[in-house]
């Protein structure tokens, strides 16, 4: 199994409005086989869907050359609390080289998922967001 460092924004803020801001870049490409496996989150920004977890991962599995299954984790309101688990899918977005995803943990509701800065080399980091920022 591989383990990555992750450094990830919200998946699904809503905060500022993205017209205020010129629009953000995502990496070049993506290769989709690197990026699979478990990634470990090391930062983010405060969510509602997020509050009292620690120990946070993201696990990518390749379901078909479009979708992705991933399995969000993390321990309720400490270090040794109970597992709290979302699964859902992540639809590649056409024409993205594969650094935009579309995330859906409940139907019908999808969130943006953008690739922002990723080491190209190896893949041991990454920095995820949304165009809302």
């Amino acid at each position: 199994m591989k383990y990555f460092s992750i450094f990830l924004s919200a998946i699904m803020i809503s905060g500022c409005g993205s017209s205020n801001y010129p629009p953000l870049d995502v990496v070049d490409y993506v290769d989709v086989q690197k990026y699979l496996g478990k990634w470990y989150e090391i930062a983010r920004l405060p969510n509602s869907f997020q509050e009292g977890c620690f120990c946070t991962t993201a696990e990518y599995e390749l379901i078909d050359e479009e979708t992705i299954r991933v399995i969000n984790r993390c321990r309720e309101d400490g270090l040794n609390g109970d597992v709290d688990e979302a699964s859902g899918k992540a639809f590649i977005v056409e024409g993205s080289n594969n650094a935009k995803l579309r995330v859906q943990f409940f139907w019908p509701f999808k969130g943006d998922y953008w690739i922002l800065e990723l080491d190209q080399d190896n893949y041991e980091y990454a920095m995820v967001g949304t165009p809302s920022r």
